[in-house]
């Protein structure tokens, strides 16, 4: 028993030593010694056996001031690869990346051209066998596949509920799916929880309490608290889009009243647009789309927007009104340093956002909440597909589930 409790320790030591590395490289093996608070005849010992498995490597030296220059270690990003996938309402989009997350090759198509899950499936399959053939020969390896899905997500089972406006998608198990095929680790997640955890690994700070809302066809939320993805009892929590700010308001899909979602949501506001200049209001839009209703796009209100439509500012304004309102319960329950807000909508105009914190200024109850920063994501499209990533990244460094497989040892 005690030698199976200091091969576990040795273990978990040298975890924490990758960890480390990961997250802070280039890092020295002084400063490892130092956070880690253990000796430097230890730490070189652990950091010679990860030099030897490839896993890190030297890069170059850090400035001194006086001695010897300590050698800098990182992970090898080249040590394996991520297929990460992000399956929109609107678009699929497909991804690989390195051991430091970066994207090295990615491509979209319309989730629609992928038919019904059956069909669709085969499609997937074959999109990520043509990446691995053309970027990953020479049995170069795949560490494992994170996949993001703008819908509801069993997260521990790997299964996707159901996708809003994608009829064919429901129960399906990607992860059983996926595994059986590439015999690797498969993460599945909901879309925006997983730009939150890339917004949480890489924001100016990292900051330990985020809150990341994309505004697209439908209102995402991810909520990051001590650098973790809270999921809630059974994987559900994020219903941003499905709080009521509307009296017997617009119907909603969900079979309510007033949810957010009808009045922020990109769609809604395309909607607003149609029925207004379909009713004569004057609109500078009207000369962009000649009288073909079906044409309006967000980047049409965008273009409106900026020179001074009275029409679509006054509906953008709305639309940021309302995500105020819905920012500001998240306020009064979480109390984050940092709300993210990304996806199309957010594009449409800074004023969506700058109408957001006036509001959450006049409806939240102390300067704390008041002083909760809000910014715009700069990811644009590729945050769910980092998010996976560096879901699968965790997985692969993830020190919990270390402890949980081996605690026989002890």
């Amino acid at each position: 028993m005690i030698k199976y409790g200091v091969k576990f320790l040795n273990l978990l030591l040298k975890t924490k030593i990758v960890n480390l590395i990961r997250i802070y490289g280039p890092i020295s093996r002084t400063s490892i010694a130092e956070k880690l608070d253990i000796s430097m005849t230890a730490v070189t010992n652990y950091v010679s056996q990860l030099l030897h498995e490839n896993l890190i490597e030297e890069v170059g030296t850090q400035e001194s001031t006086g001695g010897r220059k300590a050698i800098l270690l990182k992970i090898k990003k080249n040590y394996g690869y991520i297929i990460a996938i992000d399956f929109g309402q609107k678009y699929f989009r497909i991804s690989l990346g390195d051991m430091e997350g970066n994207i090295i090759h990615k491509e979209k198509i319309e989730s629609k051209s992928l038919g019904k899950s059956k069909e669709g499936m085969a499609k997937i399959i074959s999109m990520v066998e043509n990446v691995l053939n053309s970027y990953l020969p020479n049995g170069k390896a795949l560490i494992g596949i994170g996949v993001g899905v703008s819908g509801i997500v069993d997260y521990n089972n790997g299964v996707c509920l159901t996708i809003a406006n994608l009829p064919g998608w429901d129960n399906v198990c990607f992860k059983d799916i996926l595994e059986k095929e590439f015999s690797v680790p498969v993460f599945v997640d909901d879309s925006s929880r997983l730009h939150a955890l890339a917004e949480s690994k890489e924001t100016v700070g990292r900051k330990r309490n985020l809150i990341f809302v994309g505004i697209g066809i439908g209102i995402g939320l991810g909520i990051i608290i001590d650098w973790k993805l809270f999921r809630g009892v059974n994987g559900l929590a994020g219903e941003l889009g499905h709080i009521i700010v509307e009296e017997n308001g617009y119907q909603c899909g969900c079979g309510n009243k007033g949810c957010l979602e009808q009045y922020v949501a990109v769609p809604s506001i395309i909607r607003r647009v149609k029925g207004s200049l379909e009713n004569g209001i004057s609109s500078v839009m009207s000369q962009y789309i000649k009288d073909d209703f079906d044409a309006i796009t967000p980047e049409i209100v965008s273009r409106a927007v900026s020179e001074g439509d009275k029409l679509a500012f006054s509906i953008i304004i709305e639309a940021g009104r309302y995500l105020g309102v819905g920012l500001s319960e998240l306020i009064t329950l979480f109390n984050p340093s940092l709300i993210i807000i990304g996806g199309g909508g957010a594009n449409i105009s800074d004023e969506i956002i700058n109408e957001a914190k006036r509001t959450i200024h006049i409806r939240t109850i102390n300067q704390s909440a008041r002083s909760a920063k809000i910014i715009k994501s700069t990811y644009g499209e590729d945050g769910a597909l980092k998010g996976a990533m560096m879901l699968t990244l965790d997985n692969f460094f993830d020190l919990n589930k270390l402890i949980d497989e081996s605690i026989f040892m002890l």
